[in-house]
């Protein structure tokens, strides 16, 4: 019997209906012997077929895709078995050399059924907190939208597939498995996604594949396409760039890399959109301008008086002013002098248009304060670039100052000060304010026993978890070590409760991989509201009260604050 195809229905297939949070390692432990018969049967007929090609590559990818799905789901000895058995088998079906003896492939055969049952004959025990099954979209935080971004994934390996569609569900990805390439031209012609991940070693691949994957990137650019593969040689990357890859991902896939990577290279996250102001007094022009820039994901705000930019600039706080060099009431170079003068628009990005085409009179307003002069008429697509390119070195200078340089979040100090605007906001215009603060269990022992480096993974894996799983309107930043605070506005005491709680049991459902090594870890939480706190710091330190009782009451858990 062979493997289904990816979302093919099978006996006992993950359909994230009828698995609890402890089912998917059972699940796969359950499927385990079926996977070792259809091993078994390819042998037979690698046998009968006296090594005829197609028998031994089936073999072969029984084998590879075995030995891939093996570690992800914590059967390590059975990936191990199944590389051993597998290396003889590629020589072969590389004609790199002579298929072996039979009895070499009975003993590597002999092996894998020896690592996938333990000596007492019982399967193997699932781990303290395995992956979870559900196949939910991601929770959002109380007000907040759902995020679906499409991604396809071809993966030969159902289990793999599966297990890797859920993981991607957490952070907030919609995944379509599919069989071939085929079914991605189909999916294609009714909705684009955001990203294909492909299989590099997926049985006998068509020899279009590079052409085809090249058409299809030619139809829709902006899809990014991924590669996952066990090898790690020159060759299987280079074959990855040559069909149109932008990432690579080596089997067992770290989740928290590929999420990390994959909202690179989509733009998916709770980044912010660019704010551009836009300062012209054309108002065809101000319009035009708003409406490219719209489309192309910003925020855009115009004003056609140059005298009511400081109201606009505190009421919007833009990444980037595009501004007019000729206006009736004042130069746009003046105003660009002005802003240089003022400490909270040193550094915004100037961005000047103007049908001003002489290189002395732009180079005069560009000493004036200007970044970029820009000449009218000015194409869309270099609009977008342009402004693009600026308010992302705005933002990314910014960053470095305001965040975390290991997690990207808001560092200590900017986290105090949003705080305490978070706080003076909630005086002034009521409502409820939840501070929560959250921490890794036993994060010394996870540095212990797999080094630092897996512990500034974790660290990064759970920033990009909360930002994933929180409002654009939520604050999120590292208080200090492995300590994170999170912001909650409008958000009551129970609501933050609920909330917090279910990121820390989905937290927990994540296997990160160092190596062939997986691990989980869990969190604890303390939730404290205003009003009801006076101050600032009362807020944040009954919230860390509340998370230290959380503590002391067994870890992996979260708390309210009680006075």
């Amino acid at each position: 019997m062979s493997p289904p195809a990816p979302g093919s229905p099978a006996d006992g297939d993950l359909d994230g209906s009828a698995l609890d949070e402890n089912s998917l390692y059972a699940y796969f432990a359950q499927r385990l012997p079926e996977r070792l018969r259809e091993v078994d049967e390819g042998w037979r007929l690698v046998r009968e077929t006296g090594w005829s090609e197609e028998a031994v590559k089936t073999l072969h990818r029984l084998a590879h895709s075995l030995a891939g799905a093996g570690a992800t789901f914590g059967f390590l000895t059975v990936t191990e078995a199944a590389r051993d058995l597998e290396k003889p088998l590629k020589a072969v079906v590389q004609n790199a050399a002579p298929h072996p003896d039979e009895t070499v492939v009975e003993g590597l055969l002999d092996a894998l059924h020896r690592a996938a049952r333990p000596a007492d004959g019982a399967p193997q025990p699932a781990p303290d907190h395995p992956e979870a099954a559900t196949a939910a979209p991601v929770e959002a935080a109380a007000g907040a939208e759902p995020v679906h971004l499409v991604v396809l994934l071809l993966e030969s390996d159902p289990d793999l597939s599966a297990q890797l569609a859920r993981q991607l569900g957490r952070f907030g990805y919609r995944v379509r498995q599919l069989a071939g390439i085929d079914e991605i031209e189909e999916e294609m012609a009714h909705e684009a996604p955001r990203a294909i991940l492909m299989d590099l070693d997926a049985p006998a691949p068509p020899p279009d594949r590079a052409q085809r994957i090249a058409t299809l990137r030619r139809r829709n650019p902006a899809v990014k396409i991924a590669f996952l593969s066990s090898r790690t040689d020159l060759e299987a990357r280079l074959e990855a760039v040559r069909a149109g890859g932008e990432a690579f991902f080596t089997k067992p896939v770290d989740v928290g890399t590929l999420v990390e990577r994959l909202d690179l290279l989509t733009g998916h996250g709770p980044g912010e959109p660019y704010r551009i102001l836009i300062l012209d007094d054309d108002p065809d022009l101000v319009g035009y301008y708003a409406e490219v820039l719209t489309a192309a994901g910003m925020q855009a705000m115009a004003s056609g008086d140059p005298l009511e930019i400081m109201d606009s600039i505190a009421a919007f706080q833009p990444d980037l002013i595009l501004l007019d060099v000729y206006m009736p009431t004042c130069a746009g170079s003046e105003i660009a002098a002005v802003l240089r003068q003022r400490e909270g628009t040193l550094s915004t990005p100037v961005v000047f248009l103007s049908t001003e085409n002489g290189i002395e009179e732009q180079l005069a307003a560009l000493s004036l304060g200007g970044d970029e002069f820009l000449t009218k008429p000015i194409a869309p697509r270099h609009l977008v670039a342009a402004v693009t390119a600026r308010a992302r070195h705005s933002r990314l200078l910014r960053s470095l100052i305001a965040n975390d340089g290991l997690t990207g979040l808001l560092n200590h100090s900017t986290l105090i000060q949003r705080i305490e605007s978070e706080v003076s906001r909630a005086s002034r215009f009521g409502g409820a304010l939840s501070c929560a603060m959250l921490d890794v269990d036993h994060f010394k022992r996870i540095n212990d026993d797999y080094g630092h480096a897996a512990g500034d993974r974790l660290l990064r894996s759970l920033s990009l978890f909360l930002k994933q799983r929180l409002r654009r309107s939520d604050i999120i930043g590292r208080y200090g070590g492995d300590e994170f605070a999170v912001l909650l506005p409008h958000t009551d005491a129970h609501t933050a409760h609920q909330v917090v709680s279910g990121i820390c049991q989905s937290f927990s459902q994540i296997r990160h991989h160092v190596g062939t090594m997986t691990y989980t870890a869990t969190l604890t939480g303390g939730v404290a509201t205003y009003p009801g706190l006076s101050s600032p710091e009362m807020l944040v330190e009954a919230a860390d009260h509340a998370l230290y009782v959380a503590k002391r009451a067994g870890r992996g858990r979260v708390e309210v604050y009680s006075p």
